[in-house]
């Protein structure tokens, strides 16, 4: 069926419903100007009458104002009436996260493309507006002047006859390269070819995207395409060379003592590569990593150490990662991998680009929401550092410093017959737990409706929610003691650090209200809570 639309507004509201969808309830529609497509989409269909939906998916359609667009697609008639045109999306009023990010609709994964420039924290991330499920990777974008509150802006990137659009990372074009302003935002990403009707036969590659106006809007870049493997367009799958498929998550910096830029690419199974390039455009491929265990998403960086050096840090998506050097060519020395989280919520963390001094990362959370309208969060971003532990290092994730320039002075909490008691105030807070020296014992902590059993000695926490009834282990690498607890709690979403910053640990919890007590007990302790600033 077509649907032709006169363009008035800036935004055409798609209907959808997001209830749980067979791959043959996933319907194509398509959106074409003047017979040439445009955009592509699979959503779910309502097979209520009348037609029912969830929620309207905003379209921005403002360069198409005073032409006519053609929707098409298998769809009942009555889906196409529900369509509008507006000049403004209707703001989402789920109760949420304050700071941890969420997207106002709709899915979201990878933070990608993160950048910092002319004082703005720039987010985009892997995003689909069109169901509560994960399907039409796009770009997502959001901003930030300090790190904890987002503005989502419009979505930058949507899937297109190369693809669906795929992680990616971001950087300011300082050597005005591609004859573009030094000032101009550079995007790599993947294009997911074959993962969409209209991409059908076609296979990964990776592409470039850039902006001129800061981030406001963002351009594919026609001329720039990289292939590891140029002969295989069309092949099937299983008669690619190993690696030739999904590669993908390009990671892009400059790397100053060797002069050149470097590129990590997840390649295939637990395969890597490590690609140079003096003008963005010639690459050379200068090492090839098989790291076992660790899968997508890499990066690379230098950190510092508390003992005053510095170590390259290769890092994947479930936070694995490995200590060692790199010269500008290839990343050695790496032992056995360490984790760095603790818990599976956190997943497929980038470092911004635009830092001299600092290195900062965002995680997705993979948290479910479960009865809204948006599913995914991101963790607050945390600033990384190797510690000296033995003969070897280990990550520091600490959170950044907005996060404590944003607090109120902590509020000391006595304790009375080892317990204390703390009404939450229905804002984020920070919880700070720094035990007494002597031998280490045990402790409960419980936080509306959810509660860790802390074993301080033995290194192990608990934790318990009702009333799911879901229950967890975490016990650390290096064993106990526990000690310095810092817990950020947030409409839903507790992340804990302990051992100065070494372990992180983050959970989804079903109180989001946050009306109920916090109580500690155990072992006697020094207390705080600080509230975070409005």
């Amino acid at each position: 069926m077509e649907f032709l639309l006169n363009i008035t507004h800036n935004y055409l509201g798609i209907p959808i419903k997001t209830a749980a969808v067979k791959e043959q309830d996933l319907h194509i529609l398509e959106i074409r100007s003047q017979e040439q497509k445009i955009m592509e989409f699979r959503i779910p269909v309502s097979e209520q009458k009348p037609y029912a939906y969830d929620y309207l998916a905003y379209v921005k359609a403002e360069d198409y104002k005073g032409r006519e667009l053609c929707l098409s697609g298998s769809l009942p008639s009555a889906f196409f009436e529900q369509v509008i045109q507006t000049d403004e999306p209707e703001k989402s009023v789920d109760i949420r996260p304050e700071i941890h990010f969420t997207a106002g609709r709709g899915w979201i994964n990878d933070p990608n493309g993160l950048v910092f420039h002319d004082g703005i924290w720039h987010l985009f991330f892997q995003y689909n507006p069109m169901n509560t499920e994960w399907e039409n990777m796009s770009w997502g974008h959001a901003v930030s002047r300090d790190l904890l509150h987002w503005q989502q802006k419009d979505v930058s990137m949507y899937p297109d006859e190369h693809g669906t659009v795929y992680s990616g990372c971001g950087l300011v074009n300082e050597r005005g390269l591609f004859g573009l302003p030094t000032d101009a935002l550079l995007f790599f990403y993947t294009a997911a070819g074959g993962t969409s009707q209209w991409s059908k036969g076609k296979q990964f590659v990776q592409r470039m995207a850039y902006s001129l106006d800061g981030g406001e809007t963002v351009a594919k870049y026609k001329d720039w395409e990289l292939r590891l493997y140029p002969e295989t367009e069309g092949v099937q799958k299983k008669e690619l060379p190993r690696a030739a498929f999904e590669n993908r998550d390009p990671k892009v910096f400059w790397h100053e003592d060797s002069g050149a830029y470097i590129m990590i690419l997840f390649l295939d199974a637990h395969d890597f590569a490590i690609l140079r390039s003096e003008n963005l455009k010639d690459w050379e491929k200068t090492q090839h990593l098989v790291f076992e265990d660790a899968w997508e998403c890499p990066d690379l960086m230098e950190l510092k150490a508390d003992d005053g050096t510095k170590h390259w840090v290769f890092w994947s998506a479930d936070g694995f990662y490995f200590v060692g050097e790199f010269d500008g060519w290839r990343f050695t020395g790496p032992g056995s991998h360490k984790e760095a989280y603790g818990t599976k919520l956190p997943y497929a963390a980038q470092t911004y680009s635009g830092l001299t001094d600092r290195t900062v990362s965002v995680a997705w959370l993979r948290t479910r929401h479960e009865g809204r309208l948006y599913t995914g969060a991101m963790a607050v971003p945390r600033e990384l550092a190797l510690a000296k532990k033995g003969d070897g290092y280990r990550l520091r994730l600490s959170p950044v410093k907005e996060l404590n320039q944003a607090r109120e002075p902590f509020q000391t909490l006595h304790m009375t017959n080892g317990c204390v008691t703390y009404k939450e105030p229905g804002r984020p807070f920070w919880l700070r737990i720094d035990w007494k020296e002597g031998e280490p014992g045990n402790a409960f902590l419980t936080i509306g409706g959810a509660g860790w059993s802390i074993d301080r000695k033995h290194g192990t926490i608990r934790y318990y929610e009702t009333p799911t009834g879901l229950t967890e282990t975490y016990t650390a690498a290096d064993g106990g003691p526990l000690n310095q607890f810092r817990v950020i709690v947030d409409r839903g979403i507790v992340e804990i650090t302990a051992n100065h910053d070494i372990i992180y640990l983050v959970y989804e919890t079903t109180d989001y209200q946050m009306d109920g007590f916090l109580t500690y007990e155990g072992e006697e302790a020094d207390i705080g809570v600080a509230l975070l600033k409005n």
